[in-house]
């Protein structure tokens, strides 16, 4: 089905721009002295379009990948659910991948009539 391809593909840049996002943003925090990175950081929501938590959610998910805490196959197209799986301790996170909530080519899938942020920080302790 054509809409389905596209819209797959739309999803898959959506993470893909979210990840270019916050490895920018590491990138920044890496070139930048500790007084330009806070200056960045309480200036964030005058130069980009977001704010400073949602740059710190973003660069947050870009180290999860980076350190194979998320695999990039399996980080989701929604920069809200990658972040929700950044904040699973070690258990949580082996249990979710055991159950395929967590798995390549599917991100995340949210078990139906449960929100992802009630899930996540208790029902996989």
């Amino acid at each position: 089905m054509a809409v389905r391809d596209e819209v797959n593909q739309n999803w898959s840049q959506a993470r893909d721009s979210f990840l270019a996002i916050g490895f920018a943003l590491l990138d920044l925090e890496n070139v930048l002295s500790k007084a330009e990175y806070i200056k960045l950081r309480q200036g964030s929501d005058r130069l980009f379009p977001f704010s400073d938590a949602t740059a710190t959610q973003l660069r947050r998910i870009a180290k999860a990948v980076s350190n194979g805490v998320i695999p990039l196959d399996a980080c989701p197209g929604s920069y809200g659910t990658a972040y929700q799986i950044t904040l699973l301790n070690e258990h949580q996170l082996r249990v979710a991948k055991e159950r395929g909530l967590i798995r390549p080519g599917g991100g995340f899938e949210k078990p139906s009539g449960i929100e992802v942020c009630s899930v996540i920080p208790f029902s996989l302790r």
